[in-house]
């Protein structure tokens, strides 16, 4: 057998490249596509990554058993094997029905194993087959060469792979049609390493591929409500429905974050009418709202005469806010909320409300801890109030999120409430805090016997897994 071409030789790098960069770009978009079940938290990267690793070590291992007779038989069979995988995943995750959420660590166990498992198996497998190519007929000494450079390139292709998904494919292309884009790839390769007898069938298969049909995932049709918009947000599915009479309602990743009242523009929503409820008075005062979905109570707060600035993380959500239910006079701010205060020591506000969630009952971490809250103190004028909405167990083997989270904000403000204190089932809490004692408040004392959360020890996710075991909230 003769040395591989220089042509053939960049073709197999090329494909190298090919495999890590969409190898990795699928395990960037796979949180993304569980989040409409399960949210997007560390735990859930742990597990997709753990899958994603695992699978590339028995990638290695089976791919570096093929013998060197069958390889390039086995190419075409592990691209087409992958490229029909790539396609099934959002069937598969978007067919699951809801309440496989409130099964916890299992259900995103077995989820991540059986959609990203095959592909970082196929995919993996890719590299030893190359060196195996590569290398055929070459001198011992240029063979490490051969090695190194498929690995190099391999792993250039996942970092431009994973830069690529969060910055272009997940946001601008969209989860299904990137897996449709490099499951074309993988036809693609394919069909080159096809037998000339066999590439009609490549064909077919690449027609069959590109015309594929996608799910949706639309909670709606169930509840016959008409879907005005979906698109992926730099942080999660975002979807905008109406029933066309009544409201309007906004819902990113897994769980409804806002709805709107058509006929007066009021939140629907029971726990943001007690939010503003609790402002009181807010004519000529400033107000910060951690949390922008729908600029729902932004705008209320605005037309009883507040000054309102806005923070909400992804500009997505802020244009399809405007788009669909009314743009803001004040000050709309496209970061991070804790990145916000910590960064503007100079602005003062009356009050401070926290409305923002990164998943399925999930306040974002940064937003939990004792040093948000010390940010959050430096930032309220003398006197001030934090109103801050979390989703918990009052009560119970699953109240530590709730308790943590009130024990925190006890360890900062010198009285701080909670709207109720009873009951074991997963509900919106309403927490306030002042440095000032709050008499005009009828709620009860929040727990102070929680675990003290900081940005440097903060079990808060686990917490929240055991909140939502075994209750889908919705």
């Amino acid at each position: 057998m003769e040395q591989p071409s220089k042509i053939f030789k960049v073709l197999i790098y090329t494909l190298v490249f090919f495999a890590g960069f969409a190898n990795l770009a699928t395990e960037i978009i796979g949180p993304r596509l569980v989040a409409s079940l399960f949210g997007s938290t560390t735990i859930i990267w742990a597990i997709i990554i753990s899958v994603t690793l695992v699978g590339i070590s028995v990638g290695y291992f089976l791919g570096g058993r093929v013998p060197h007779k069958l390889v390039i038989r086995f190419l075409p069979v592990i691209l087409i094997a992958n490229a029909i995988w790539l396609l099934a995943i959002s069937w598969f995750i978007w067919s699951l029905p809801a309440d496989v959420a409130s099964v916890g660590y299992l259900a995103i166990g077995v989820t991540a194993t059986a959609a990203f498992f095959p592909p970082a198996v196929l995919f993996s497998m890719l590299s030893p087959l190359a060196i195996s190519l590569i290398s055929a007929n070459r001198p011992a000494e240029t063979i490490s060469r051969d090695v190194g450079n498929i690995y190099a390139i391999g792993t250039l292709g996942s970092v431009l792979g994973a830069l690529a998904a969060a910055f272009l494919l997940i946001p601008w292309v969209g989860l299904s049609s990137s897996l449709r884009l490099f499951s074309v790839g993988a036809v693609l390769f394919a069909i080159i390493f096809l037998t000339p007898r066999l590439r009609w069938l490549g064909a077919a298969l690449l027609i069959a591929v590109t015309l594929f049909p996608f799910p949706s995932f639309r909670r709606g049709e169930a509840e016959n409500l008409i879907l005005l918009a979906q698109r992926e947000g730099y942080y999660q599915t975002i979807r905008v429905y109406t029933d066309n009479s009544t409201f309007i309602s906004m819902d990113l990743g897994p769980t409804f974050h806002t709805a709107m009242r058509l006929s007066d523009q009021e939140p629907l929503y029971k726990y943001a009418t007690e939010m503003i409820a609790l402002a009181g008075d807010v004519k000529g005062k400033d107000i910060l709202i951690i949390g922008g979905a729908g600029h729902t109570q932004a705008r209320v707060l605005e037309r009883r005469g507040a000054r309102v600035t806005e923070v909400e993380i992804d500009p997505f959500v802020v244009e399809l806010s405007d788009q669909f239910f009314g743009k803001m006079a004040g000050a709309v701010i496209v970061t991070d909320g804790r990145a916000y205060l910590e960064q503007n020591s100079q602005a003062k506000y009356d009050l401070i409300l926290v409305d923002a969630f990164d998943g399925l009952a999930s306040a974002p971490v940064q937003l939990t801890t004792q040093e948000f809250f010390i940010a959050v103190d430096r930032t309220l004028k003398p006197g001030g109030r934090l109103i801050y909405n979390f989703i918990g167990v009052p009560q119970g083997a699953k109240s530590n999120s709730f308790r943590a989270l009130a024990a925190t904000m006890s360890s900062v403000f010198a009285d701080v409430r909670a709207s109720h204190m009873e009951g074991e089932r997963l509900t919106n809490l309403i927490l306030i805090a002042s440095q000032s004692v709050m008499s005009d408040i009828a709620f009860p004392a929040a727990p102070q016997e929680g675990v003290i959360l900081t940005d440097d020890l903060n079990p808060i996710e686990i917490f929240y897994e055991q909140a939502r075991a075994g209750a889908y909230f919705q």
